[in-house]
């Protein structure tokens, strides 16, 4: 088994074949890009085809390639589509969004004809995603009225792409549907772990743009517990209040934990790259916990 390292740099050295724009070119070989990657999407598609052995080396090249570059699309659309970016700054990211998608297409077309069932799912994850744009919107009054439920229903949603690697897996071999099953529960937890420690970081942001936030979800109560009103703060001060409340804190509690079923799910399955993968992930929302505690003494000193 390679490690994540390994397995990120024969990606890279695969995508250094492809032919892409000057502009698009910066961005998937730009080195912040590429070290945020090699823990996470650059191996993602091999630490996922681990459980389908009979995928030949080729095409696990191939989708890891058209994993990473749809993952960058994502990055790039999002801000555009969350309304983050002025009009001006919108249509550089779009224009890098599509040809990385383009790119990512391509690279799929070598490994799966145009009738092939695989574009069913594919073209279905996306019109998800797209619909989270339409679920995660709010206003004051509903955003204090979210629930836990509506969160993780908005993560199916939000992060409904990040399945199509095991859709590529299964598609490829059209077998183990158990296999299938087990590992698509582990991601619905990987997604929770990842998609929490953005929450608190993101908090004040989303408000200002009426983003739905699952911050809300745990610090109301905990400001009803203390006989104070979310109503009477301002954003900058309820993000304080997140940390002070010890609401930052049990959240980050709720991440780790996550990632923990993530890996009791997988053990009997002995994918280590996926293990390393999700160990990784979690070690550095560990040390985030961590340095939390710094950020509250900050507060508290100001």
């Amino acid at each position: 088994m390679d490690s994540l390292e390994e397995t990120s740099n024969s990606i890279i050295y695969f995508l250094k074949e492809l032919s892409f724009s000057p502009h698009t070119k910066d961005l998937v070989f730009e080195e912040r890009n590429l070290k945020a990657h090699k823990a996470l999407f650059l191996p993602f598609f091999h630490a996922i085809a681990e459980a389908f052995p009979s995928i030949k080396e080729e095409p696990k090249k191939i989708a890891g390639a058209a994993v990473y570059l749809g993952a960058m699309a994502v990055y790039e659309l999002d801000p555009v589509l969350d309304l983050q970016l002025k009009a001006e700054k919108s249509n550089q990211h779009i224009t890098t969004s599509i040809s990385l998608l383009q790119q990512a297409q391509l690279l799929l077309s070598r490994i799966f004809t145009p009738d092939s069932m695989f574009w069913d799912d594919y073209f279905r994850r996306w019109r998800l995603h797209f619909h989270e744009l339409e679920l995660s919107k709010v206003n004051k009054k509903t955003q204090i009225q979210w629930t836990r439920e509506d969160y993780y229903h908005l993560l199916t949603h939000k992060y409904a792409l990040i399945f199509t690697p095991l859709d590529i897996c299964y598609h490829l071999t059209l077998t183990d549907r158990n296999t299938y099953t087990l590992l698509e529960n582990t991601l619905k937890d990987f997604i929770i772990g990842y998609n929490i420690p953005n929450e608190i970081s993101g908090f004040q942001q989303d408000g200002e743009l009426n983003i739905a936030n699952y911050s809300w979800c745990k610090l109301v109560p905990r400001l009803k517990e203390m006989g104070l009103q979310a109503e009477d703060y301002s954003l900058p001060e309820l993000h304080k209040l997140l940390y002070l409340s010890g609401t930052a804190e049990e959240m980050y509690q709720e991440s780790l934990q996550a990632f923990e079923r993530c890996l009791k799910t997988i053990k009997k399955l002995n994918l280590g790259l996926l293990e390393n993968l999700i160990k990784a992930r979690k070690e550095k929302i560990r040390k985030e916990s961590e340095m939390s505690s710094d950020y509250i003494k900050g507060i508290m000193g100001s």
